[in-house]
């Protein structure tokens, strides 16, 4: 199973495993996972996805992380990185549970980053609060370097991993 969603190994009448995940948003998870995928990401094979499931690529069962699975994640890492894009962001919201996610498109990361990251919600937080953010925002804008890559956390579910015994792959 999984913390925001339910996960679930099926065998098919193949005898091949795959694995069913539900969520907010299956289909645009799919998606999303097929960029990362494109952009030369170890991911999991999205094998089908609508509005109520995602079906991925069965990675074995999981191992406890090691130096070699660390390493592996971070060349990941740096496959994602090094995908370059015209702009930040991506064309459709997503959600963390019941936590909705906003995207978008911009051509400023800074502006990217604290309307649809750090502030996105700041009408919901106490007023002192929501006041120092905006104190910060000039700062943060002029401070926060831009870089035009595939960003893991703005494009999949967050930052997560699977460990198999060949490889670690984000999910």
């Amino acid at each position: 199973g999984g913390d925001l969603s339910e996960v679930v190994r099926i065998k098919l009448r193949s005898g091949k495993y795959v694995v069913v995940k539900s969520g907010p948003y299956p289909d645009r998870e799919g998606r999303m996972l097929r960029r990362l995928a494109d952009a030369g990401a170890h991911v999991p094979q999205s094998i089908a996805s609508n509005a109520n499931v995602l079906v991925l690529e069965n990675l074995g069962e999981g191992v406890s992380p090691s130096e070699r699975s660390w390493r592996a994640l971070g060349r990941n890492l740096r496959t994602v990185h090094a995908a370059l894009g015209d702009r930040y962001g991506w064309g459709e919201d997503y959600a963390f549970g019941t936590v909705e996610i906003q995207n978008g498109w911009s051509d400023n990361w800074s502006d990217f980053w604290f309307e649809k990251r750090l502030a996105a919600d700041i009408a919901e937080l106490p007023a002192d609060i929501a006041r120092k953010l905006h104190e910060l925002e000039t700062g943060i804008r002029e401070t926060v370097r831009p870089i035009r890559y595939l960003h893991y956390c703005t494009v999949t579910c967050g930052p997560g991993m699977c460990i198999s015994e060949r490889m670690a792959r984000h999910i």
